[in-house]
């Protein structure tokens, strides 16, 4: 594990117990959706008690799941530099023309 992933785990319970293991994760609090959930499966960032599965293995009771989440990636933003045409400004509002296809 590198010093930016987090290790998450939790020992499956009763309420988890026959749930698909993508749902429980999301279920017990370990990731937020279940696509999320997937794709850490997919990456082999999930082990059900050391072994890895697949995301529709169903969870028993008293199952141990580790889950390592990769520290998100950063990302640089850019400003475009481009005129803006304002139409009209106060205090309080501004109005200005934006061009079709420019994303706000």
């Amino acid at each position: 594990m590198s010093n930016n992933e987090e290790e998450k785990s939790v020992s499956v319970a009763e309420t988890l117990s026959q749930m698909r293991l993508d749902v429980g994760m999301v279920t017990a609090g370990l990731i937020g959706t279940r696509s999320q959930a997937q794709k850490l499966i997919d990456n082999d960032k999930v082990r059900v008690n050391g072994k890895k599965e697949k995301a529709s293995y169903k969870l028993q009771l008293g199952d141990q799941i580790n889950v390592t989440i990769p520290a998100p990636k950063s990302i640089e933003l850019i400003p475009y530099d481009f005129p803006i045409d304002v139409v009209y400004e106060d205090n309080s509002v501004i109005v200005v023309n934006k061009p079709a296809g420019l994303v706000v």
